[in-house]
């Protein structure tokens, strides 16, 4: 069945957001247009959804105005109720949590650099071993170009070797008010829930990640869970622009909890995040520091958290090389401390991090996506292999470490268990104990002791 519905609105301020909503009482909508007509902008957007269960599930869309006729087209196989179109406020924090932004508070640390054009760039005398630039359009051809084919793995021995455990809805409602919780949600994904803060790293929970879900690597496992199964956030923090690490889809439906959450992000973020109808953005540069603290009566001690250098790039598409930064991230109250490395090459930061901020109860160290012997040369500069994770863990003095960055896509051309292989068995001729620095399962959820 199709239906069409017309309306005409009137003139709205291209920095107002319209959303319209309706409810599918059963069946499949299999695709969504929304579009509007003026003199000088032709626009349309498609939304493809599908769900798995006959129940009633809300379908949202959303769009800038400039005036003129909307249309939206919906082709369904069942009967929609239509909604109004509305003009939500902003996002706004809970009215009891504020925050304090200090710039410039690691002075041992670095603070980003630009180039001529205004793209940020890497300083040789801060990390000796990075690219002078990212890598362009030429280097990506000649690297897709001369890689091997991913391995393949059947569908029994992903079963077997990379199961996924379902978290516990009671254990990240109700954390132990005495240990620092960690769930590892897949690739680079990671909660961290401890003394009363729920922190959420780089989310995301789309299938393929790529700027679109109908071509790109494909999830080895699904999510262990989706958006609206997460506990109450409070802050997400995001490591910088490539599609492993900020998923459009992802992004939205975070959004779109109450109480919104907190995004801490590195430079150059936050017009994108806001033009995707995210809100409560607030950009860092490394060295930078922010302070949130709850004065709702819950007691729970001030979150600060760190952005930090790190040895990456950014892009999401071939014009935007690194006009946004990357970054790696450390949060602490006076008990706890979390550092999670997001996706970056080995460089002498982590070491400088360590005696600058003190050593991490917990990190998140990335692992994997180091490539084939035939693509290291591409990969080196910016992912970290098992051998150069461990010697991070040593360098930041890292009382435990979960490996990251490993075992969800196939980015790279390297067997996707061959890290954590890798690393157990690194870990074994460096002497380090089995907990020191672990894989955990999809979904797997574990507590720290306070030091």
């Amino acid at each position: 069945m199709l239906q069409i519905c017309t309306m005409r609105l009137p003139k709205f301020s291209s920095k107002n957001s319209l959303k319209f909503s309706f409810m599918r009482h059963s069946g499949n909508t299999r695709r969504l247009h929304v579009f509007w007509e003026h003199a000088a902008v032709a626009r349309c957007r498609s939304i493809f959804e599908s769900t798995m269960r006959s129940r009633m599930v809300a379908w949202t869309a959303g769009l800038g105005m400039v005036g003129g006729a909307v249309w939206a087209v919906a082709e369904t196989k069942h009967q929609l109720s239509w909604g109004m179109w509305s003009a939500p406020p902003l996002d706004e924090p809970p009215a009891h949590i504020s925050f304090c932004i200090l710039r410039d508070q690691i002075p041992a640390l670095p603070k980003s650099k630009r180039g001529p054009e205004g793209r940020f760039v890497l300083d040789k005398r801060q990390f000796p071993d990075a690219e002078v630039e990212s890598p362009g359009f030429s280097t990506i051809w000649k690297w897709r170009s001369t890689c091997p084919a991913n391995p393949v793995m059947s569908l029994e021995e992903i079963q077997r070797e990379l199961p996924v455990l379902i978290p516990s809805q009671e254990a990240l409602a109700h954390p132990p008010a005495d240990k620092m919780q960690v769930t590892w949600l897949g690739h680079a994904s990671v909660l961290t829930q401890w003394d009363k803060w729920n922190v959420l790293f780089d989310p995301i929970f789309s299938e393929r990640c790529s700027p679109t879900q109908l071509l790109g690597p494909r999830r080895l496992q699904a999510p262990p869970l989706l958006a609206h199964q997460l506990p109450h956030i409070d802050v997400i923090c995001i490591s910088h622009d490539h599609f492993d690490h900020l998923d459009l889809h992802t992004a939205q439906e975070l959004a779109a909890r109450r109480p919104s959450p907190i995004w801490l992000v590195p430079l150059g973020l936050k017009s994108w995040l806001q033009e995707s109808r995210v809100h409560n953005v607030i950009e860092l540069d490394w060295s930078d520091q922010i302070e949130i603290v709850d004065s709702s009566g819950v007691r729970r001690e001030a979150l600060k958290l760190s952005c930090l250098p790190c040895q990456h790039w950014c892009a999401r598409n071939l014009f935007d090389r690194n006009k946004t930064l990357w970054a790696s991230w450390m949060c602490s109250t006076p008990r706890f401390s979390f550092y999670f490395g997001g996706d970056t090459g080995y460089c002498p930061m982590f070491e400088k991090v360590g005696r600058a901020l003190g050593s991490p109860d917990v990190a998140a160290i990335p692992i994997g996506s180091y490539g084939a012997l035939p693509e290291v040369w591409f990969h080196r500069p910016n992912h970290m292999n098992p051998e150069e994770a461990v010697q991070c863990h040593l360098d930041l003095r890292a009382r435990r470490s979960v490996a990251i960055h490993w075992g969800t896509w196939q980015l790279t051309a390297e067997h996707p268990l061959e890290p954590r292989q890798r690393l157990q068995d690194v870990c074994r001729d460096r002497g380090l104990g089995a907990e020191a620095f672990e894989c955990l399962k999809h979904g797997e959820t574990r507590c720290y002791d306070h030091r």
